[in-house]
């Protein structure tokens, strides 16, 4: 059975993409499930938090995209038990250097090869909506917004939903949609009011839902990213739980 692929998505940068992508990769993984994990964002902060440096001349998927190694040359396996489809600076330009038509398949068509040998493959994608973004949208299965629980940047994923139509429309991806809003970074003033009016407004505009799991704002996960560790690996992790009741709804979901 081919591995479902789940991209987590927001043109807004500083939600918790990363780190939602590390963690859920690493939850289902000890759930005893084969998982890739694939980089698309030119920061390589995921590479960088699974122990490889993307500095380093280790083959990425920038190398993918130039058509110079297959994919299996450009995953890793890493510490944490879940491969890694490498990252890589030099993604910083693929709005300029991969604009020709048929180059939002790249992704699509390399896990294509590889997709019979992974339960689950997860995208972590860059804060645009370039064309990194559109080759995780004309890739995936599930597609779920991290966001945090305000109002205005709820607004501001209006022009990501017209993205997805147009995926749906152009890409040949016609299932495609936002399958549900993951919020975090939920603090004590917004935790218990996290579930109101207008981010039911923003879900229902969207054709989508808000996730029953909510993460909490914790330092655990900025101490984690400056260790390059998981939360898995640190001693008391509250967040660790929220992200946990979200991994069992997620799989319970797809």
């Amino acid at each position: 059975m081919a591995a479902k692929i789940i991209t987590f998505a927001n043109q807004k940068g500083g939600v918790g993409k990363t780190t939602t992508s590390h963690i859920v990769a690493i939850g289902i993984a000890k759930r005893g499930y084969k998982v890739l994990v694939c980089d698309l964002d030119p920061q390589a902060n995921l590479t960088s938090v699974l122990g490889v440096d993307p500095n380093s001349d280790i083959v990425s998927i920038y190398d993918l995209f130039e058509g110079d190694c297959n994919i299996q040359d450009a995953i890793v396996s890493t510490e944490s038990n879940i491969d890694l489809l490498v990252g890589s600076l030099m993604l910083s330009g693929a709005d300029r250097k991969y604009s020709a038509t048929g180059d939002e398949y790249k992704l699509k068509e390399a896990l294509e090869e590889v997709q019979d040998k992974y339960d689950y493959i997860l995208i972590d994608t860059p804060p645009a909506l370039g064309v990194l973004s559109l080759n995780a949208l004309a890739a995936t299965d599930y597609l779920i917004v991290v966001m945090t629980p305000d109002y205005f940047s709820g607004k501001g994923l209006r022009q990501f939903q017209g993205t997805v139509e147009t995926t749906r429309k152009y890409l040949s991806n016609p299932g495609l949609k936002i399958n549900g809003l993951l919020l975090t970074r939920c603090d004590r003033t917004n935790l218990s009011s996290v579930i109101n009016d207008d981010m039911q407004e923003v879900a229902q505009s969207l054709d989508t839902k808000i996730y029953k799991s909510k993460i909490r704002q914790a330092v655990a996960v900025r101490e984690s990213q400056y260790l390059e560790l998981s939360l898995y690996d640190m001693k008391d992790s509250s967040v660790l739980e929220d992200y946990e009741s979200f991994i069992k709804e997620l799989l319970k979901e797809v």
